[in-house]
């Protein structure tokens, strides 16, 4: 069996299994090291919500009803499953990291394998995966939508490439990239590049191509009217709408602005991940083949698509990058293939000083990763830090309530919030705040919590408006502050 070889597209692409073997297990120990690492910090904001909303639905409350989350449902049931797994703790976390940085990587691997890179570039352009696709510098050190997005991006593009000759191959294509929507509709983008790799491609018939392209367009809307239809059906169809719908509207503001802030420096730096471009660019100066055009098409295709989808939502955040990771990987890979060997190792070399420079920046910039455990001011290791305190003082069947960003809180204590709505912003603005207001205070009203934790960063003339934060102030006194925390003060109800 270890003589068995995969064979790529061009010469020269014979890897064994053994050596694909190999480096998958040396992939997950490397990944599973880093994050180790992480396993016993903070859960960043977006997490936090994840963890304690999947933890909500497996105790039976209701998605968008009973927890409002204004992304769609895949990722909630991702998180609820890993803790149906593997507990509901860290542990899950961690676990759900490694399982997606992995099977990713396996995809970037047969891809590579397909497209005939040499051996050398494969196990170059999968370690830097392995360290970058968990990197906090990209926000990816806990899973959040993206590591998902890119998962079922990767297995759909390896699915069309590998199972092109298979009947109905592309149905499993279409169905990976159409469980990648389900995670953010931003990627419905990518249908582009893989509309322009089945039209150009010279292996695939009229008619092949006419019905891969109809999968890959009937499926997500498939899927997506299935979605609907069960919210629909469960009495939750407003609430879907509102959140998923409305609110990310809202959220993304002017798309023209967004798309035109991509270019500047700092951004554009990012999305080439720092020295990674320097062979990319190589290779695309060292294919003048006019046989190629249709991959340079394609390719041009994939870039365009990569910056939409992380220009369209606005904002910016680092984890919108990693949407361009697996890609870029992918052309550094090919960039090290189209040049001699000597060039090769140069292009390693400045490119591992370029990964090393951007790695060791958690130490350089601590101040710059808000879940940096070298930065004691972080508001995420400070509500890690204030949980134990939070626990002392709470009676054995009694909830605090947050005002802020910190669901963490909440996992870090394991006490169940009696509210849905875990994120303030959400009743400050936006097409369903009042809704939201409406609804917490409600909650409050009836079970009114034995502590408010209060974030200084949202008392502000905004906030002081909304009906939540008056109730609060009626009824909650005698404020704390412990020197864990300096950020978050701790009020008492007034019997």
């Amino acid at each position: 069996m270890s003589n068995v070889a995969i064979n790529g597209l061009g010469k020269g692409s014979q890897l064994t299994v053994q050596l694909l073997l190999t480096l998958t297990i040396g992939l997950a120990l490397l990944v599973g090291l880093i994050e180790a690492w992480w396993l016993q910090g903070p859960l960043e904001r977006d997490q936090s919500i994840y963890f304690i909303i999947a933890q909500e639905l497996l105790n039976g409350r209701l998605l968008y009803a009973d927890l409002w989350d204004h992304k769609p449902p895949a990722i909630h049931v991702a998180y609820a499953c890993a803790q149906l797994l593997l507990g509901r703790s860290m542990f899950a976390v961690w676990g759900l990291s490694v399982f997606l940085s992995l099977l990713t990587g396996c995809g970037i691997g047969l891809i590579l394998v397909q497209l005939a890179v040499r051996r050398s570039a494969l196990i170059v352009a999968l370690l830097f995966w392995a360290v970058l696709s968990v990197s906090p510098n990209l926000e990816a050190s806990q899973p959040i939508t993206e590591a998902f997005i890119n998962l079922f991006l990767v297995w759909s593009f390896a699915a069309l490439i590998i199972f092109r000759s298979v009947k109905l191959g592309y149905l499993y294509a279409a169905a990976c990239f159409a469980l990648a929507t389900l995670f953010k509709p931003v990627a419905f983008i990518f249908l582009l590049p893989f509309a322009f790799h089945i039209l150009l491609s010279d292996s695939l018939s009229r008619a092949k191509k006419c019905r891969a392209l109809f999968a890959f367009i009937f499926v997500p809307l498939l899927l997506w009217t299935a979605v609907s239809v069960y919210f629909g059906l469960t009495g939750r169809w407003s609430h879907f709408y509102g959140a998923v719908f409305l609110y990310n509207r809202y959220y993304a503001g002017d798309v023209v602005e967004n798309l035109l802030g991509i270019f500047s420096i700092k951004r554009i730096y990012r999305l080439g991940i720092g020295a990674l471009w320097v062979p990319i660019l190589i290779s695309l100066f060292s294919f003048r083949s006019p046989s190629l055009r249709s991959e340079y098409i394609v390719a041009a295709s994939w870039c365009f698509a990569i910056v939409v989808a992380i220009a369209l939502p606005g904002n910016f955040y680092l984890h919108y990058y990693q949407l361009a990771l697996p890609w870029v990987l992918i052309a550094f890979a090919l960039g090290l293939t189209s040049v001699s060997k000597r060039w090769e190792r140069s292009l390693v070399i400045c490119a591992f000083c370029g990964l090393v420079i951007f790695e060791f920046s958690l130490f350089l910039f601590p101040s710059k990763l808000p879940r940096n455990p070298f930065y004691p001011h972080s508001p995420f290791v400070q509500a890690r830090a204030l949980a134990p305190y939070l626990k002392e003082i709470l009676p054995a069947d009694g909830w605090f309530y947050e005002w802020g960003a910190q669901a963490e809180l909440y996992a870090a204590t394991g006490v169940s919030p009696k509210h849905g709505t875990l994120y303030i912003d959400w009743l400050l603005r936006g097409p369903v705040a009042q809704e939201l207001t409406d609804k917490t205070l409600a909650v409050l009203v009836a079970q009114p919590p034995e502590f408010v934790v209060i974030s200084r960063s949202f008392v502000n003339a905004k906030g002081r408006d909304n009906l939540v934060w008056r109730w609060l102030e009626a009824h909650y006194k005698d404020v704390r502050q412990f020197a864990v925390a300096p950020d978050l003060l701790v009020a008492r109800r007034v019997q």
